[in-house]
């Protein structure tokens, strides 16, 4: 008897010993993501992708000042103000954190990052859902953390987090609720697929063909006992907990697309007319932009850096155990699936990988479990080690000076800055040559009308003839022109008439104010 117990300590202990060592290496993964949010958290939202992070501050820094909720005002393309996309749940939870008295742009990063790492609760609800053991769950919340996609982007004042969390409870719950049947699991994962879709709804539907699958083995399983066929309604809540969120987000998109329509350029913008955008083309979905440039060079090293190799190669052990071999199959499918719907964003935006990012992830670390469950722990601990030091060191080469970088000498911040101290408070602004991007409007704390380049000459005629007229009740109270992005064709020359005689209130770089009314 004795001899057993001690053959069985000597199985446990080194399972309990590796337990901890994670638990431990998690913490320190933890540790780092919070030191790269600390280092880079008072940096203007101009590291990468600044036009999205601005775009999201700026809805933000309004509704702190009264706006509507539904209707929320972006005013960045003219009056009305209103071009609503996502709902704003991030932005609501970061308004309520800065009118605490955190700094707006700390606020949001903030947000985001809470988003992240609060992924890791309903990562441990599902795998404890799908009866996964600690050591699966470890090993991918580990590999999950020190992604540089996920390092970076978390650190960011952008929605992605946001829609994340929300979908991977959706998921998590909803599995659950496979399992026990309960009101409340159901519950939870309704209001989590109907938040994570309205905050973001091309993250959400990755995680219902995920969601799907599992529904399908369970109708399966029902079938094959005859359960299905006595009691044809068992399949009716867990269809509803699947469809209920998608039909709130069309819903709130038939709503936003309406609002839209109100702004001229605003209707450029709906989802029907971005549609080709949103999706991109047949020839894309073959193209070798896609598939080398974008799976391979981008998302794989974004997700493991410079060990996406191994760590891909990794995914095959998970055949070592015949429930983690599924689940990886299933993991893989879902990480291509936006690739092929969501085309054109994948190609166009690093950022949109968030969403699947974490299903590639997954898959590795059920590999190594994979290894781990073999008793191979020390291989297991190797391999894993293998991963986190590319990921890390890909961080450094890639991010690191993004995270680091002073922004504040750029033409757009300054002359943002010049705006806000020379223009009334109450005023707007006409900015031409920056796209439409937010920067200007959002350093600026003025609403705007930045003209998009791809807004033809006629609308350019009519904008600078009157400009009043596209701003409503909110006086033109200067004019930024970025003479180094502005149209090179007819619109040039239009600019340049328009801003002839007017005094110069200020300069930074390729970017000019004007004063709103000419000598």
């Amino acid at each position: 008897m004795t001899s057993v117990r001690a053959g069985v300590n000597r199985m446990v202990w080194p399972e309990v010993r590796l337990e901890r060592l994670l638990l431990g290496l998690l913490a320190l993964a933890l540790l780092f993501a919070f030191i790269v949010l600390c280092r880079g958290l008072f940096q203007p939202l101009l590291d990468n992708y600044d036009s999205r992070q601005t775009q999201t501050a700026l809805t933000t820094f309004w509704l702190m000042r009264g706006g509507p909720i539904f209707a929320y005002e972006t005013p960045v393309v003219g009056y009305p103000w209103s071009i609503p996309y996502e709902f704003p749940i991030y932005q609501i939870i970061v308004a309520l954190l800065s009118a605490a008295g955190i700094p707006l742009d700390a606020a949001g990063r903030i947000v985001s990052f809470a988003f992240f790492t609060g992924c890791l609760w309903p990562m441990y609800v599902l795998f404890r859902a799908l009866r996964f053991e600690r050591l699966a769950f470890l090993c991918v919340a580990i590999i999950f953390v020190l992604s540089p996609e996920y390092i970076f982007w978390a650190r960011t004042f952008m929605i992605e987090t946001c829609a994340l969390f929300f979908s991977l409870c959706w998921l998590a719950y909803f599995a659950k609720y496979l399992a026990d049947r309960s009101a409340r699991s159901a519950a939870i994962a309704v209001a989590a697929g109907a938040l994570g879709i309205l905050a973001k709804s091309t993250t959400f539907p990755t995680f219902a063909v995920v969601g799907g699958l599992l529904f399908l083995k369970e109708c399966h399983a029902a079938w094959t006992s005859g359960l299905l066929t006595k009691k044809p309604g068992l399949i009716l809540p867990p269809l509803l907990v699947l469809v209920v969120p998608f039909l709130v987000g069309g819903a709130w998109t038939f709503y936003s697309d309406t609002v839209k329509e109100g702004n001229e350029i605003g209707a450029r913008l709906t989802s029907t007319a971005l549609a080709l955008w949103n999706f991109g083309t047949w020839e894309q979905r073959i193209s070798s932009t896609l598939w080398r440039d974008v799976i391979l060079n981008r998302s794989l090293k974004d997700a493991f850096g410079y060990a996406a190799i191994p760590a891909v190669v990794l995914i095959g052990a998970s055949f070592l155990r015949r429930q983690y071999f599924y689940a990886a199959l299933v993991a893989i499918l879902a990480f291509m699936v936006p690739f092929l719907v969501f085309t054109n964003l994948h190609i166009q935006h690093s950022y949109y990988q968030t969403a699947n990012a974490i299903f590639i992830i997954a898959a590795a670390g059920l590999g190594v479990a994979a290894v781990m469950d073999t008793r191979r722990n020390a291989l297991g601990l190797v391999l894993l080690l293998l991963i986190c030091a590319g990921q890390l060191l890909y961080f450094k080469s890639a991010y690191a000076r993004l995270v680091t970088g002073d922004f504040t000498a750029r033409a757009d911040f300054r002359i943002a800055a010049m705006a806000r101290a020379r223009t009334p408070p109450d005023s707007s602004l006409l900015v031409l040559g920056q796209d439409w991007s937010s920067t200007v409007a959002y350093y600026a704390q003025r609403k705007s009308l930045t003209v998009p380049d791809w807004m033809r000459l006629g609308y350019w005629q009519r904008m600078l003839a009157e400009p009043q007229k596209f701003l409503g009740p909110v006086p033109l109270g200067g004019i930024i022109v970025c003479t180094d992005y502005l149209p090179k064709d007819e619109r040039k020359t239009l600019v340049e008439q328009s801003v002839s005689g007017r005094r110069v209130l200020g300069e930074a770089g390729d970017c000019t104010l004007y004063a709103a009314e000419k000598k």
